[in-house]
């Protein structure tokens, strides 16, 4: 089945991208903006609250990792140091 123009892949973390739902926008009689329909709104804000529920559950597997962590923390200090060192020469 052909998926129509208006649906546009949306990658999700886990893999297979996801359809976006197409957006309905209609001109708001004496407003200068754009509305976005009702349905379109609730459909964005769950699917963001559920994309931010599976954020934190990787998130937490990641933190179970020790040998990962340790590494994350490592990186971590050497980007600090760059950061420092960059900060350093643009204040002089």
């Amino acid at each position: 089945m052909k998926k129509p123009a208006s649906m546009k892949p949306v990658a999700k973390a886990g893999g297979s991208p996801k359809a976006a739902p197409a957006k309905t926008v209609s001109k708001s009689s004496g407003s200068k903006g754009l509305s976005v329909s009702p349905s379109y709104a609730a459909e964005d804000k769950r699917w963001k609250t559920e994309d931010a529920m599976r954020t934190l559950m990787r998130a937490e597997e990641l933190k179970k990792d020790r040998g990962l962590m340790r590494d994350v923390e490592a990186l971590a200090k050497e980007q600090a140091q760059k950061l420092s060192g960059l900060c350093g020469k643009a204040g002089k």
